[in-house]
C-alpha cells in the first residue's frame, strides 16, 4: 500500500468505524489504537495512554509477522512526536487519529516524509 497525498482517502475515512467501540463510545476512558491493511482493520488494542495502546497494536502485528510498511496506524488520541517517531521507527508511513497533530509531530512528518492525517466522522472536532 503506497500512500500519497490525497490517496486512499475515502479507505481511511472508512477505517475510523474501527474506533466505534461500544466501551470507548460509553465511557472515553481509554485510548485505541489500530493497524489497518488494504483488507481492513488487522489489530486493534486498547490503554489508558495513547502511548501504550501504541505500543501494544505495533507489537501486537509485528508478532503476528505483519509488513508494517504496507499499513497505517489508526489512533483515538492526539499523534504527538513521539506517536510519530513510534511509527518511523516501526516503518509506518501513516498515521491517522480523529483527534489533533500537535506541532512537534508535524515536524517530524515533515522531516522524515511522513504522513499524518486528521479526520473527523460525527466527533466534535
Amino acid at each position: 500500500m503506497k500512500w500519497e497525498r490525497g490517496s486512499q482517502y475515502a479507505e481511511t475515512e472508512r477505517a475510523l468505524d474501527y474506533l466505534n467501540v461500544e466501551e470507548y463510545e460509553r465511557t472515553h476512558g481509554y485510548h485505541i489504537a489500530a493497524i489497518v491493511g488494504k483488507d481492513g482493520l488487522i489489530v486493534r488494542r486498547y490503554d489508558v495512554g495513547r502511548h501504550n495502546a501504541v505500543d501494544k497494536a505495533i507489537g501486537a502485528a509485528l508478532l503476528m509477522g505483519v509488513d508494517l510498511s504496507r499499513t497505517f496506524l489508526l489512533l483515538s488520541g492526539r499523534i504527538s512526536r513521539g506517536i510519530a517517531m513510534k511509527c518511523v521507527r516501526a516503518g509506518i508511513p501513516l498515521v491517522v487519529s480523529k483527534a489533533a497533530i500537535l506541532d512537534s509531530a508535524i515536524k517530524v512528518c515533515e522531516k522524515k516524509w511522513f504522513g499524518c492525517s486528521v479526520l473527523c466522522n460525527k466527533c466534535s472536532c
